[in-house]
């Protein structure tokens, strides 16, 4: 028996190669937008835990993907916004085209991360639904 998931309207852009060279702005939002992340305090961002952990997993994506570099980026209390530079000098090797990680690679990877982690910290088990989605 299977899940009816509700369809998202994709705002990809139909055949554009998300491997390729330069820079993205992406946005991700908590689950139902909830304002889990932390809150604004006499105008400053103060994080929560679970801020705290979308910040790190952030940071260490390009210990992960060593084509791309993390620019700006800002978290708020129910989304964040981040900008993803992706680099890839040469993809060809011995005549091959290397697979380079596209955009939704490294988001998925992203995504899997702060949610498991997240989930850790909040004592859920893998069949809780994910905290973050696009």
């Amino acid at each position: 028996m299977g899940v009816d998931f509700p369809q998202r309207r994709s705002v990809r852009l139909s055949g554009y190669n998300y491997s390729q060279n330069g820079a993205y702005f992406i946005t991700i939002c908590a689950k139902d937008r909830d304002c889990l992340f932390g809150q604004i305090v006499g105008g400053e961002m103060v994080l929560s835990e679970l801020g705290n952990v979308i910040q790190k997993e952030w940071e260490q994506l390009s210990n992960r993907f060593t084509n791309i570099e993390m620019d700006e980026f800002v978290i708020m209390p129910n989304h964040m916004h981040g900008i993803v530079v992706i680099n890839n000098p040469d993809k060809t090797h011995c005549g091959r085209e290397n697979l380079a990680p596209t955009l939704g690679n490294i988001l998925a990877y992203f995504k899997y991360q702060s949610t498991k982690r997240i989930n850790h910290a909040v004592g859920a088990g893998s069949s809780r639904p994910s905290y973050i989605k696009i």
